[in-house]
């Protein structure tokens, strides 16, 4: 051997390179260290193995990180396709309805305001709206469709003075509340303690005679109802008159009976059935039964306008609320619906 050669030939076995035959070995200590060993703990290795052992770990870093990197703009991604999907890219069609909502709220304008300062403000107010000043615009406008109204109070069955019987106790009546522009007409054997699930709403004229019989009825079956507090406010509404089933142990039954005596009692007072016939049972002309509204029933509505658009949820958000809670009344709901009808 010639001393070039013999120079060629390495001196140390730290100074051995690994070879393929030590792939194996290199690549169990690597996953030893990143099980949380030292490299201090594998003993006296080559200095040539440290090195290829910390190459790899720190090129398998560099490619966690990208996959890191690739992730975050991956749900990044996601979340800008999802917000674009529910705000910036309406479903399609959905300006065209807002148009078509506008143009029904302006022809609305011409009879809702008589005052031409009035009208005009109104129409302004429509025509510079942004979608969520447009929808809060539309759910007063659906809830003044569905419950407002202007019957004549020259009707032979209107009383004027009605308010002096609903807003005076009785021998069946222990007490009136007073609130909110309502008497709430409390009986002997009702308490207020009890919520209501279900309820009648009825569209009928101002009538003293109307309240006797309800007074009767409503004692009879231990549950109470309103009526509003000045006789022009029934001319102003379709259902002036909610009765509540606030009696927990009348049976499915008794309800039915129940029913059949609305009607019965109401039927000489019942002036038209404007405004029913869209939530619950229309039992009769004028008379409707249904349930009261939920948060269940508040949290459907609001995950259908969520579907539409986020400006459609947030007119619910403040829409369906008191005081900032939410609640919600039966006609509240008819219009949200509406809405939501409108924008599907």
């Amino acid at each position: 051997m010639s001393f070039e050669q013999e120079e060629n030939i390495p001196k140390l076995i730290n100074e051995v390179p690994p070879q393929k035959g030590f792939q194996d070995k290199i690549g169990e200590y690597v996953l030893r260290i990143e099980e949380g060993e030292k490299i201090e703990s594998f003993g006296d290795i080559p200095q040539s193995w440290k090195q290829e052992i910390n190459r790899r770990l720190k090129e398998k870093e560099e490619i966690q990180k990208k996959i890191d990197k690739r992730h975050k703009q991956d749900q990044e991604e996601i979340n800008k396709i999802r917000k674009e999907i529910l705000d910036t890219s309406k479903p399609e069609g959905l300006e065209e309805k807002n148009n078509k909502l506008k143009e029904y709220l302006l022809n609305k304008i011409q009879d809702r305001f008589t005052k031409e300062v009035s009208r005009n403000l109104a129409i302004s107010n429509i025509q510079k709206a942004n979608n969520l000043e447009l929808y809060k615009i539309a759910l007063d406008q659906f809830y003044n469709d569905n419950r407002k109204a202007n019957y004549d109070r020259n009707n032979e069955k209107f009383d004027y003075d009605v308010e002096q019987v609903t807003s005076e106790v009785n021998d069946l009546i222990k007490r009136v509340q007073n609130e909110n522009g309502w008497h709430y007409r409390i009986p002997q054997t009702a308490t207020t303690a009890n919520k209501s699930k279900e309820r009648f709403s009825l569209n009928v004229w101002a009538n003293k005679e109307l309240v006797r019989r309800l007074d009767e009825l409503t004692y009879k079956y231990g549950i109470y109802y309103k009526t509003p507090t000045q006789a022009d406010d029934w001319n102003e509404r379709t259902d002036p008159v909610t009765i509540y089933i606030t009696n927990p142990d009348l049976t499915p039954d008794q309800i039915e009976q129940l029913k059949q005596e609305v009607i019965q009692v109401t039927k000489d007072f019942i002036r038209d059935n404007n405004g029913f016939g869209i939530y619950g049972e229309n039992i009769s002309e004028g008379v409707e039964f249904g349930p009261e509204s939920t948060p269940e029933e508040i949290k459907r509505l609001k995950t259908q306008a969520e579907t539409i658009s986020l400006e459609a949820k947030e007119a619910l958000d403040q829409y369906l609320q008191r005081n900032g809670k939410e609640k919600s009344s039966v006609g509240q709901n008819i219009a949200a619906q509406r809405l939501i009808n409108f924008l599907s």
